[in-house]
């Protein structure tokens, strides 16, 4: 009886142990940032828990390239900041407000118990190795680069305020730099809202739904690279330049990404040539999903105003459309 008593109380707390066990292993594998919890110095699993969302700042090893990453869980936001003089088009689009490209990301974990960081077309833009060792890929570059932890206080990756003039602007920055790249005239315009009743469909806020509709920018279409932008009457203009409306920061940035996205085609001489041939329109407009459609010789961007950097295609996502529609 002794025995079996003396037995049963040494698995009682065998159990006991192995439950703590996993509940302390629990909190670090699962809600930890897999980026964060392999960078740097490892933090408690209740401090790495509250710091969840931080951004963090890193510096390539071999020329101080800066990027910027930030998660939550298992998705990711980065942005590649520009440099001096840079020439990616991203960052000669605009020379007053900056329009470098927030890639959306979600965490795998790969061999060797690495976290490759991916985006929804699979490419993967950052690598930690779980010894801590940061591997960057830069966009437009096939080799990775060795990266380390910078200091800063950056704010949240998410997109700036922009204006309808920032908008138009850049829809005139991007017809002139991809028509002098594939040699054809290719005009990005920024097409009216659609009716009231489309907008009332829509859960997102009236207030916000109603000056979407009561501002009807139009870039007119035109055979110039450099033709003028003429804008239809509206209404309650005074009242809109008043505050940057979130529709406009959407589309302003949605503009960049189909710049980008098309001149990452045409790098290669046959897409440029094939895009010269096939495209002289790219047209943007509210759609719910945002999307992408290839109608005659028009490529027509949807993006959503209420979805943030989630609301327009990425450079990733035209590039490969065209691509596989061109």
């Amino acid at each position: 009886m002794a025995f079996r008593l003396i037995t049963a109380l040494a698995a009682a707390a065998f159990a006991v142990t192995a439950t703590a066990a996993a509940q302390d292993v629990a909190p670090s594998s699962l809600r930890a940032d897999p980026f964060s919890a392999l960078v740097g110095k490892r933090k408690p699993a209740a401090e790495r828990a509250r710091s969840i969302g931080a951004v963090e700042r890193f510096v390539v090893a071999t020329d101080d390239r800066v990027f910027l990453f930030q998660s939550d869980e298992r998705e990711g936001r980065l942005k590649f900041l520009c440099s001096d003089n840079d020439p990616h088009i991203d960052c000669a689009i605009d020379a007053t407000s900056p329009a470098e490209e927030i890639h959306l990301l979600e965490a795998t974990r790969v061999s060797r118990g690495d976290v490759a960081w991916r985006n929804a077309e699979g490419q993967t833009l950052v690598r930690v190795a779980a010894y801590g060792g940061v591997t960057v890929y830069w966009p437009g570059e096939a080799r990775g680069q060795a990266a380390s932890k910078s200091f800063g206080e950056d704010p949240p990756l998410v997109l700036d305020p922009a204006g309808i003039e920032t908008a138009r602007l850049r829809a005139q920055r991007a017809t002139a730099m991809i028509s002098a790249k594939v040699g054809a005239p290719i005009v990005f315009e920024i097409a009216a809202p659609k009716a009231l009743a489309f907008a009332a469909e829509s859960a997102r806020s009236a207030d916000a739904l109603s000056d979407e509709t009561r501002t009807a920018p139009v870039m007119a279409a035109s055979e110039s690279a450099a033709a003028p932008v003429r804008t239809a009457p509206v209404a309650g203009r005074a009242s809109m330049a008043a505050r940057a409306d979130a529709n406009e920061a959407v589309l302003a940035d949605a503009i960049v990404r189909a710049a980008k996205g098309i001149d990452a085609v045409a790098d290669d001489p046959t897409g440029a040539r094939v895009i010269a041939t096939r495209l002289d329109r790219v047209i943007f407009r509210i759609e719910r999903p945002p999307g992408l459609l290839f109608q005659r010789k028009s490529l027509i961007v949807g993006y959503d105003p209420g979805l943030g950097v989630a609301g327009r295609p990425s450079s990733a996502r035209i590039a490969r459309f065209l691509e596989e529609s061109l």
